[in-house]
């Protein structure tokens, strides 16, 4: 009896092996392995001023920079922030609603233009403590909670140092808080009003391209606010300009995101934008010590004189603007103000 030989299988066998071994090689090469790369991210962004302004540039073009850069180090071709310009594309005021809708991606923007929407712009001015002290009281978190309500996302803010900003000037002389009584005094927004009332002023808003002309006509005596915003409307060029050299409050430029848009990015690229933001606001402070510097240089070259008080004078003045604006803040928003003030106060 014939047992069937094995030896015609043998050509089975090798076509299995070499179909084995092509497998391995599609499976073993980069080509195959390679996840497919997921459709690059873009955040459109605007921002509140020109993108040729200084201040945007460090306010908010920085910023986008190092979003970028980390994430072309960590994430290459995942996600980039496009700016598609600033006022011109989508005005200041109308930016912050773009967001929320969906309009746009992300606004480097200012919390004042939105109080309608987030009630804490005017409140995060009366900071008195770095961003660092913020993120450690919770007071970050908190801000971040209110914006999320909004349909926001509130990645930061700019400047982590808190440089004080609102300077005081006047065409009147002044050498103590006191001279300050019985004049008026105007900004381009109420933020000022309770400061200039408990100085013993009248006040009025008054828009930004009537500010040099009220001054000049002695309609104003007084104006509050930035020194480029101040030497923006031409106030150093008026005779005998004086400013107080005792700046208060800090700024509120924001950097927010639709809230729907960030929840849709991974936490690997949400890392990338906190970690580019924590980072930016120390070099951001930096620049604007820089910038804050150059722009008080201009003004006493234009012959604008900064006067100091005495030290009882000074620490009269600016515990009166900070007290006299948080118990505004907490007749508007006494819930947030409260609980903020424990936070952010000095």
């Amino acid at each position: 009896m014939f047992t069937k030989s094995r030896l015609p299988a043998a050509p089975l066998l090798i076509r299995s092996a070499i179909a084995c071994m092509a497998g391995a090689i599609v499976l073993s090469s980069p080509t195959f392995n390679a996840p497919a790369r997921a459709e690059e991210v873009v955040l459109k962004a605007v921002t509140f001023l020109p993108t040729s302004r200084e201040k945007m540039k460090i306010k908010g073009l920085m910023l986008v920079d190092r979003i970028n850069q980390l994430a072309s180090e960590r994430a290459p071709g995942e996600l980039k922030v496009q700016v598609l310009g600033g006022p011109e594309v989508i005005p200041s005021a109308n930016q912050p609603i773009a967001v929320r809708t969906g309009t746009i991606d992300m606004a480097l923007t200012c919390a004042s233009f939105y109080e309608g929407l987030v009630p804490v712009g005017d409140i995060i001015m009366l900071s008195q403590v770095s961003s660092a002290k913020e993120r450690e009281s919770g007071a970050l978190e908190y801000v971040r909670n209110l914006h999320e309500k909004a349909g926001l996302y509130a990645l930061g803010r700019m400047d982590g140092t808190r440089q004080p900003f609102f300077y005081v000037g006047t065409t009147k002389s002044v050498a103590k808080p006191s001279d300050l009584k019985g004049l008026r005094a105007g900004s381009i927004s109420l933020f000022a009003e309770a400061f200039s009332r408990a100085l013993g002023m009248t006040f009025q808003v008054m828009p930004f391209g009537d500010t040099y002309t009220a001054m000049e006509n002695g309609v104003i005596d007084v104006y509050a606010n930035a020194l480029d915003t101040q030497a923006a409307v031409g106030l150093n060029k008026l005779k005998g300009y004086t400013v107080i050299d005792h700046p208060v409050f800090v700024d509120n430029c924001m950097a927010i995101i639709n809230l729907a848009k960030w929840r849709s990015l991974s936490p690997k690229l949400q890392k990338i934008m906190l970690d580019a933001q924590e980072e930016i606001e120390k070099t951001a402070g930096e620049k604007m010590t820089e910038f804050n510097a150059s722009e008080r240089k201009k003004m006493i070259d234009a012959g604008v004189k900064f006067v100091k008080f005495s030290p009882e004078d000074e620490k009269a003045f600016v515990d009166l603007a900070y007290s006299a604006q948080w118990s505004k803040m907490k007749a508007n928003q006494p819930e947030i103000a409260k609980r903020l003030e424990g936070m952010i106060g000095k």
